[in-house]
């Protein structure tokens, strides 16, 4: 049996049933990761993302017992960067990938690398939980 609960959530439009956000969380003892937050393009700047992620945590926090979250974005992800900040995150540190091969293909990817991010769920007073 797995130690981590993996949760995935969705957010559809009631008029149609499009699916226009969707995250999960995978949950270890107290911690709690962020991954796979998506907004469909032609919904966004509507909060959906906010609303995904503090229910998905607000889920962590009182049906598995989640003190800290963790996530990590692309550092020239300014939009997703700015909701996390909201939610309470913080930068721990950057990163990048490298690619092996011949001198010249040598590269980061991405080149501006990415930053992985710390935070206490409850900072951002998420809802209360409630069925899904």
């Amino acid at each position: 049996q797995s130690p981590l609960t993996w949760r995935a959530f969705v957010i559809r439009r009631q008029a149609d049933g499009r699916l226009v956000a969707a995250g999960q969380v995978a949950t270890e003892g107290e911690l709690v990761g962020v991954y796979d937050v998506n907004t469909n393009p032609a919904c966004r700047n509507l909060g959906l993302a906010t609303h995904l992620c503090k229910y998905a945590l607000s889920r962590a926090m009182a049906e598995d017992g989640a003190r800290v979250a963790y996530l990590q974005v692309d550092y020239d992800n300014e939009p997703a960067r700015r909701i996390y900040a909201r939610l309470g995150f913080f930068d721990a540190y950057r990163y990048h990938y490298r690619i092996e091969g011949p001198p010249s293909s040598l590269r980061s990817l991405p080149p501006e690398g990415a930053v992985s991010s710390f935070g206490r769920p409850g900072a951002a007073d998420p809802p209360p939980a409630r069925g899904a």
